[in-house]
């Protein structure tokens, strides 16, 4: 059993190799970085009806356009939970609580949370991979915090059905915006831009804009 600042330590070390590979994508822009403290007023919300909190590991905001200008994330924020794991060990239900903390974020501040990225090194779920963040699961994860969710009546599980099923609409666009990303270290050590390549295209982004 892995100590507390083991883990603590292996947290931070995850927290720093997803950023390094956003950044190399030379599509994400990483501000914040738990625990720092300015990052941490960022990155922390409460659950509704109680003093308790939670906060994600990165956020950042993502940077150009692809190859079709219709689907542009310019400029959109971004909020990333990263599990530094080489085995699928408990990240399910761990990802359930992930959902839960996406909606209670989107409902609080939903002009600021655009894309919710939940970052690995191992699968999990794979006999539900297709429907891990559907609107469905999204109710489950809900379900199974209701005590987190005093302030919203859900207390009765029938009752928070109903609540939830007249919220269609915002579940499936939360769906949408929850992306779940699998690397390895072959990927960041070979399969991504190098420094010097970094560097020419932010002086051809610089020079762009200029």
């Amino acid at each position: 059993m892995p100590s507390g600042e083991e883990i603590q330590r292996k947290g931070e070390e995850g927290a720093h190799r997803a950023k390094r590979w956003l950044e190399r994508t030379l599509r994400a822009k990483v501000q914040w970085v738990n625990p720092d403290p300015t990052a941490v007023k960022k990155l922390t919300y409460k659950w509704p009806g109680n003093s308790n909190t939670f906060s994600f590991d990165l956020g950042g905001s993502f940077i150009g356009q692809g190859d079709d200008d219709s689907k542009t994330r310019e400029g959109e924020n971004f909020f990333a939970e990263v599990k530094n794991y080489s085995s699928s060990s408990d990240q399910l239900s761990m990802f359930t609580d992930f959902l839960a903390k996406c909606y209670v974020a989107r409902k609080e501040n939903p002009k600021f949370t655009d894309i919710f990225l939940w970052i690995t090194w191992s699968p999990f779920g794979v006999t539900k991979w297709s429907q891990l963040h559907s609107p469905e699961e999204i109710k489950e994860a809900i379900l199974n915090k209701r005590n987190q969710f005093r302030s919203l009546n859900i207390s009765d599980t029938q009752e928070a059905d109903e609540t939830l099923s007249q919220e269609k609409e915002f579940l499936n666009g939360l769906s949408n915006d929850i992306w779940i990303l699998v690397l390895s270290k072959e990927q960041e050590d070979f399969l991504t831009i190098s420094k010097d390549e970094m560097r020419v295209i932010a002086q051809y982004r610089t020079g762009k804009e200029g």
